[in-house]
């Protein structure tokens, strides 16, 4: 076992405790990759209108290119990947960018 890690018993459950005073979207997740693909990963928000104010105006227009960049690659990529397993939202939903 390494630090920030815990060993989840078979048919077993895990608590876990932490201060929210950080701002910011932090995943927690299975260390083997194709595990977050079926689902065995989640997304904390921690102090959601805290980490919106704090995205400049340059971040949030880099974001938005990004996001544009990979809609405009991924229908023609060569290695096409159906589902990520993460739910698929829209960022008017999240209302952090908007």
């Amino acid at each position: 076992m390494r630090r920030d890690v815990t060993m989840l018993p078979a048919r077993g459950w895990i608590v876990i405790a932490f201060k929210t005073n950080n701002p910011g979207a932090w995943l927690m997740h299975c260390h083997i990759a194709w595990h977050v693909s079926h689902g065995l990963s989640v997304d904390f928000l921690e102090r959601a209108v805290d980490f919106r104010n704090s995205i400049s105006t340059v971040d949030r227009n880099a974001f938005n290119d990004n996001c544009n960049a990979w809609r405009a690659y991924a229908p023609t990529s060569p290695f096409p990947k159906a589902d990520s397993g993460l739910k698929m939202r829209q960022l008017a939903d999240l209302k952090l960018l908007s």
